[in-house]
């Protein structure tokens, strides 16, 4: 049950860090409040959060499976693996 909460905050905040990235964005830029997010990225030539996220995320998973560090290697043998 509390690995759903903290999966339920992290999709909260993952969601309210997007929203203030792409008013940074229009604001920085000189896009008006009601212009289109999708217009604002490809104006700017820029990935999504979303995209941004999953390779953040693909990135991560490749090198923890990867990784030859004894610690990891460790930890990946008992179980314990990282929400990504």
């Amino acid at each position: 049950m509390a690995s759903h909460y903290g999966h339920v905050l992290l999709l909260k905040a993952s969601t309210n860090l997007d929203a203030v990235i792409i008013n940074l964005l229009k604001c920085f830029f000189g896009f008006s409040k009601y212009h289109s997010v999708t217009a604002v990225l490809i104006d700017l030539k820029l990935p999504s959060f979303n995209t941004i996220m999953h390779n953040l995320r693909y990135v991560y998973s490749t090198h923890w499976w990867s990784s030859g560090n004894m610690l990891i290697v460790n930890l990946r043998n008992i179980g314990i693996v990282p929400y990504v």
